[in-house]
């Protein structure tokens, strides 16, 4: 039985909790292809000062988050196969649901650069780096639907140039084929040129130019017969590269 007291207990909860839901807006949206057929497996990522909230689309191609917090977001919608959309400045009101329903074009067919070794990656190179991310944007300007500028702290450096300074830099990453963005927390081995047409840093030959480490294991590279190799083996690897390369 409910008595006076609890039922005035029930009362101030409600009271409290209430407001805290209020204050959260909604996100929710279909993505589709441009013959409105359904994508399921689509990877919409909401990001805000710095952060950056993710949804996957379901079997009927529809996602959603429940509760975001009150802002302006930059929105992104990738899959593998498809070129990646975007779009700023989506604004997020309390107590209101927003949508945003993507439409995700097939990836057109490019022709690739073949590098079969690190050897060949290191004559392409301005730098090769060891980093940890720490974060990433959205875009380069308001180019949001093709690239992610990447954070990262400088592990070990193998091949440097003047414009790499401090124990940090940024490099941007084309997400044509790929997604979502290297998360905050990975450790990769980079080979960098830089591209002054965007003024920025980027991985030689796209993703061969980036190796994922972990447990001691390279778990993705773009050269065969790399994944899978010791870091202990790939770093002795570079360590003979920038030896021979020493004047």
């Amino acid at each position: 039985m409910m008595t006076r007291r609890h039922f005035a207990i029930g009362l101030l909860v409600g009271s409290v909790a209430a407001p805290a839901a209020a204050q959260d807006g909604r996100l929710t949206g279909c993505s589709t292809d441009p013959t409105n057929s359904t994508l399921p497996g689509v990877t919409i990522l909401a990001q805000r000062d710095g952060r950056t909230t993710q949804a996957v689309t379901m079997d009927d191609g529809c996602y959603a988050f429940p509760r975001l917090a009150p802002g302006s977001y930059t929105l992104l919608a990738c899959l593998v196969g498809f070129t990646p959309v975007g779009r700023d400045d989506v604004v997020v009101t309390a107590g209101h649901a927003e949508t945003w329903s993507p439409v995700l074009r097939p990836e057109p067919i490019r022709e690739q650069i073949y590098i079969p070794t690190a050897a060949d990656l290191w004559k392409l190179a301005d730098v090769v780096v060891r980093v940890r991310v720490t974060g990433y944007r959205f875009g380069l300007d308001s180019d949001i639907a093709a690239t992610a500028m990447h954070e990262a702290r400088i592990l070990k450096i193998w091949k440097t140039d003047a414009r790499v300074t401090g124990d940090s830099l940024a490099f941007q990453q084309g997400l044509e084929g790929e997604c979502p963005p290297y998360p905050a927390g990975r450790e990769l081995v980079l080979f960098l040129r830089w591209e002054p047409a965007v003024g920025a840093f980027v991985r030689v030959g796209g993703p061969n130019g980036a190796f994922t480490l972990v447990a001691g294991r390279l778990t993705y590279s773009g050269l065969n017969g790399y994944s899978g190799k010791s870091v202990d083996a790939f770093i002795a690897e570079l360590n003979a590269l920038a030896g021979a390369d020493a004047p």
